[in-house]
């Protein structure tokens, strides 16, 4: 294996860290006991190595393709085996509100209806694939690809940590510098810019609000 592939694995195990980093912080400054929390980031690193090898391994690495079963099958790689998170309905009983790989079944207004989840995320799925050997500005491209993507918001819980990884994992791919996105929610202004900005970027269709911030705000 030569240097250039071993570094953009090193890129992706590093994508992989920095779109959950924050999460991990928070639960590991919760902890008071030192074996527990050396027990917590032999986990979390273990899980973010198994992560990036499935990337490695998957067909988007090998062709460029990005896939509806890749984006599923990323976001349940994240979760514990047989994981689920209920929710007590009007009449206090359990219903299954996520699944880790399968799309919301319940609206997370004002993102896109479940009804429509799976076509939207196909048709953007096509307007990558088809587009990104073509266009002049690929950062740019990949930018507009990642607002649709939380636009859509197609997962009940842990749209943030894809959409991060898969800007960073997008940019790497096509040799462009990843931006570890959601490791700056440890700033917590710029968490609240970036929430302020995607909400404005959506609102009034301008795609350069977001654009600008990602790239050039930090």
């Amino acid at each position: 294996m030569n240097v250039w592939n071993r570094n953009l694995e090193k890129q992706v195990y590093e994508a992989c860290i920095n779109a959950n980093i924050d999460t991990f912080v928070k639960i590991l400054n919760n902890l008071h006991d030192d074996l527990q929390k050396k027990e917590l980031q032999k986990q979390f690193y273990s899980h973010m190595r198994y992560i990036s090898n499935f990337i490695l391994n998957s067909d988007f690495w090998k062709t460029g393709k990005v896939s509806e079963s890749f984006i599923k099958n990323l976001h349940k790689i994240h979760y514990p085996p047989n994981y689920v998170e209920t929710k007590k309905n009007n009449k206090w009983e359990d219903v299954v509100f996520m699944i880790p790989g399968e799309y919301k079944k319940y609206p997370n207004f004002p993102r896109v209806s479940p009804a429509v989840v799976s076509f939207e995320m196909k048709k953007l799925i096509r307007k990558y694939n088809k587009n990104i050997s073509k266009v002049p500005n690929k950062k740019e491209f990949i930018g507009s690809i990642i607002l649709d993507f939380l636009r859509i918001h197609p997962f009940w819980h842990g749209n943030w940590v894809i959409a991060s990884l898969l800007l960073d994992l997008l940019l790497i791919k096509n040799n462009l510098k990843p931006i570890w996105l959601k490791a700056k929610y440890v700033n917590l202004t710029y968490k609240k810019g970036i929430y302020n900005v995607i909400e404005k970027s959506i609102k009034d269709n301008n795609l350069y609000y977001w654009i600008n911030y990602i790239f050039n705000h930090y």
